[in-house]
């Protein structure tokens, strides 16, 4: 009773199929009732002829019709029953090549098709199961790229996390040797000369001497802005925001632009000191780039440190220029992909929006998590 239930369930769900068994049973409906009609018509014709009485051939008509439309009722019903079979057999393969692909479509790449004989939908089924199987192998493959892709990634980014710590570790030391060794010694230098100049009588030596003196005075001030420039001490000592404040003010003074620095800061907590180094270079390089194509006149500067995250804004009134064209052999495209890269290390967001005369604008986002001081959190909020 379970198999013609399941076959009449099946059918239901299939239009195609309903129209197939609606099709049979009018036809074989209307052939029976044809064929009662010219059976009755000739059997009366012949008892007719054999004169045999009207009331006989009328009861005789009426019981041949019974056993006729009984008859009639039983060959419809098998004839049903044959053409539901044959409309299950007919339409399960393509009722197979719908639920398979279904689940493809879902997810399942492991949904194959059954396939019968040598017709048309097996040869379909066949091509089917062949497609899936290109399908699952390619999508296998993906998978495994992807995976090797994220591992090469996180391995260029630790690898890379490493140099610039290196990088950082090395301006440190430069800028003390700088500043202590070679510092020191063209202080004694300068500090000689000048005995040395007071000690002499002649005109010329004395020219001589001071031009020395002042060439000392001049290159030891060089030694001291790059000595800052490597690694300022205020960023180690007093922290981030002061180390900006400090930069601006060199960089407004030396380049005659007007640069504005704001700061909203809940948590006076210093960050970590790979975030303020960070943001610190960012600042560093994104004013670098300003005097160096911008020819901006206004800059503007935005530190905004949150609970959970900590932004940076970098503003200029300059020329602008498209994003999209800069070469990736330029110094600015060096110096956009190096703040990049920075932000990014620390799970952060870097966009730069710009247009020929519309000046450029830098947003940088870090996540942060409080434990005490700031740490990089691998699992800090997102940037919004």
């Amino acid at each position: 009773m379970r198999r013609p239930l399941k076959i009449l369930m099946s059918i239901n769900s299939n239009p195609f199929a309903v129209k197939v068994v609606i099709t049979v049973i009018a036809f074989a409906a209307v052939s029976c009732f044809i064929v009662m009609l010219e059976l009755t018509r000739h059997f009366r014709e012949v008892m007719t002829s054999l004169n045999i009485p009207k009331e006989i051939i009328d009861s005789s008509i009426a019981v041949f019709s019974q056993q006729l439309v009984i008859t009639t009722v039983i060959l419809t019903i098998i004839g049903v029953n044959g053409a539901l079979l044959v409309a299950y057999f007919v339409t399960k393969p393509i009722r197979d090549l719908a639920e398979a692909s279904k689940k493809i479509a879902q997810g399942d790449l492991s949904a194959r098709v059954t396939t019968w004989g040598h017709d048309e939908l097996a040869k379909l089924g066949q091509t089917f199961n062949q497609m899936a199987d290109s399908i699952e192998k390619f999508t296998a493959e993906r998978e495994a790229l992807v995976k090797e892709l994220m591992r090469n990634e996180q391995t260029r980014q630790e690898l890379l996390k490493k140099v610039i710590t290196a990088q950082e570790d090395e301006r440190i030391r430069i800028s003390r040797e700088l500043h202590d060794e070679t510092g020191q010694s063209l202080t004694s230098l300068i500090i000689g000369l000048k005995l040395l100049e007071d000690e002499i009588n002649d005109p010329k030596q004395v020219q001589a001497i001071s031009e020395l003196r002042n060439l000392a005075s001049t290159t030891l001030k060089e030694v001291h802005r790059l000595a800052v420039e490597l690694r300022p001490t205020v960023l180690d000592d007093i922290g981030l925001i002061p180390a900006i404040e400090r930069f601006n003010q060199t960089y407004a003074r030396n380049y005659n632009i007007d640069i504005d620095f704001h700061v909203q800061q809940k948590n006076k907590e210093r960050l970590s000191g790979e975030v303020e180094t960070a943001l610190y270079r960012i600042v560093q390089e994104g004013l670098t780039n300003i005097v160096k194509y911008a020819k901006a006149k206004n800059v503007s500067v935005l530190l905004d440190i949150r609970d959970t995250c900590v932004k940076l804004i970098v503003e200029d009134d300059g020329v602008g220029f498209d994003v999209e064209k800069v070469g990736y052999a330029e110094d600015r495209h060096l110096g956009i992909a190096g703040m990049k890269e920075r932000t990014l290390l620390l799970n952060g967001s870097f966009t730069i929006e710009s247009s020929p005369g519309q000046g450029t604008t830098i947003y940088v986002c870090i996540p942060l998590q409080r434990s005490g001081i700031n740490e990089i959190a691998n699992q800090a909020p997102p940037c919004g």
